[in-house]
């Protein structure tokens, strides 16, 4: 009997309801990070107050052979005038222009000076970003590219840095320009069009440029 039951339950069909019940596979969204002009910002300013005193490389004059410290806030602050760019947030802004004014008296910004600082939005953006914690930059994070410290890749990161400033700065000027070059067009202006299009053509060179300098790490 115990046979014959075992039989019939081999070859009996189970009921719907007593069918195992599939896992069901959720598809997780992979969200791309972006670097957005002002997180572009936002990350310059964070390392001049991390690391603007700390050495960035040495260089040896070529007048007298010798031999000059070059800190993180002289190299950032030369990379962004040479190219005569502005931040768009103010006390970004604000906050550069006393490192620049700093590197051009050959001086330097303790890296808790801004904490005390008369205006108060400043005092609590240095506090918020002197606060948060030693973690790798959004940029290698972004390039997903594994280092140990800011600080230990100092040489690395700090270009990566200036180079997507750079890029957003290009893009909001092309953008600019784009809508100039419908006006042109709108009103028959074909040589300013042209123009136009030219120094557009010149900014997508140099967007192409920092992207090989990246080494096409991601989309610019």
């Amino acid at each position: 009997m115990r046979q014959q039951k075992s039989f019939r339950d081999r070859n009996s069909y189970p009921e719907p309801a007593d069918l195992p019940v599939p896992p069901v596979n959720i598809t997780k969204q992979v969200v791309t990070p972006v670097l957005t002009p002002s997180v572009a910002e936002k990350e310059i300013i964070k390392l001049l107050m991390k690391y603007g005193s700390n050495e960035f490389m040495r260089h040896i004059s070529k007048e007298d052979g010798k031999e000059e410290l070059i800190t993180v806030s002289d190299y950032i602050v030369k990379e962004i005038i040479s190219d005569d760019l502005q931040f768009d947030d103010p006390l970004y802004a604000s906050i550069f222009s006393e490192y620049r004014f700093a590197v051009e008296q050959g001086t330097f910004i303790e890296e808790k000076g801004f904490v005390k600082h008369q205006d108060p939005a400043i005092s609590r953006l240095a506090a918020d970003l002197l606060s948060e914690p030693h973690t790798l930059s959004r940029i290698y994070t972004l390039k997903q590219t594994y280092v140990e410290t800011e600080e230990m890749k100092l040489r690395q990161v700090v270009p990566d840095a200036i180079l997507f400033f750079k890029s957003g700065k290009i893009k909001q000027h092309m953008a600019g320009i784009e809508k100039q070059i419908e006006a042109a067009q709108t009103s028959g202006d074909i040589d300013k069009a042209m123009e136009l299009i030219r120094k557009k053509m010149a900014l997508s060179a140099a967007l192409k440029s920092i992207s090989q300098q990246l080494g096409d790490r991601i989309t610019l």
